[in-house]
């Protein structure tokens, strides 16, 4: 079964909500200051406006790699990424990243926080407030806009992560793995709110993961990656619809293209020549 004959592929999801195309990675390659081996190569791949496009791979097949070009962290070494059809000249506004880690400031509150980009970018105090109000409403800490982060759970100082990405209202989400330190509880919660504001506010998103499950969930597109310069190993839409509960994991379909997805990265050709 080739990458665009699987499961998924066979199924309407919810892409198409933006037909017009965001972002381009066209033959993209990466060699570290241009020497050593290959990390990326052979990178094809289109994303669509309002798509959720996940990244899956095993460690070190370079999805966070990926990302930071997308962001404009790191120049391709070969190929070129476009957004709108320009070439990626650096980091944008337009691009806002969440990162595993926490990239809130400890000495500010919730609200503080928030605001912070929207201060870098000189609006004015009212204006701040008034969108920082609807942010944090959005991601549900209205109660503790005044809290500082050292009053706060994991959670909940992801989600003031999330609502100080989505204040200054970029036109795409890059997601480093932005939930895998959290309880399965509280991940899950967190991946809920996440699909309602790409839907509700029209945010394309890249977003990396190692969790087949998040993966299914949260993406309408899956780009597995292998351990190596190459294309694809598989690029699948995901077939479950915009309203996502999660009760659907426990669903014989999601199960079988879980068990699809898992197929592609186990038999990656890379992992045969390690295991030999």
């Amino acid at each position: 079964m080739t990458a665009q004959q699987g499961l998924g592929a066979t199924l309407q999801g919810d892409q198409g909500r933006g037909a017009d195309l965001y972002m381009k990675f066209s033959d993209v390659g990466l060699r570290y200051s241009g020497q050593g081996p290959e990390i990326l190569g052979g990178i094809d791949l289109d994303v669509r406006r309002g798509e959720v496009v996940c990244l899956l791979g095993a460690s070190g097949c370079g999805k966070s790699t990926l990302l930071n070009i997308a962001a404009g962290f790191l120049v391709p070494s070969k190929g070129k990424v476009t957004v709108g059809g320009a070439p990626i000249a650096g980091p944008g506004a337009d691009r806002v990243m969440v990162f595993q880690e926490e990239a809130i400031f400890p000495w500010y509150t919730v609200r503080q926080n928030v605001e912070y980009g929207l201060r870098v970018r000189g609006e004015s105090a009212s204006e701040r407030r008034a969108k920082a109000a609807r942010a944090i409403e959005l991601v549900g800490l209205t109660a503790y806009a005044d809290a500082y982060p050292r009053q706060l759970s994991g959670g909940m100082r992801k989600r003031c992560d999330m609502a100080r990405a989505i204040v200054v209202e970029p036109e795409a989400l890059l997601m480093d793995e932005p939930f895998a330190a959290l309880d399965v509880m509280t991940k899950e919660r967190l991946q809920i709110q996440f699909r309602e504001i790409c839907r509700g506010r029209d945010v394309t998103s890249l977003f990396v993961t190692h969790d087949l499950e998040e993966a299914l969930f949260v993406g309408s597109k899956v780009a597995v990656l292998r351990k190596g310069p190459g294309p694809f190993l598989a690029l699948v839409d995901v077939p479950f619809g915009p309203d996502r509960d999660p009760a659907i994991k426990t669903s014989p379909e999601f199960q079988a293209l879980r068990r699809e997805l898992s197929s592609y990265i186990e038999d990656d050709p890379a992992n045969t020549k390690e295991a030999a």
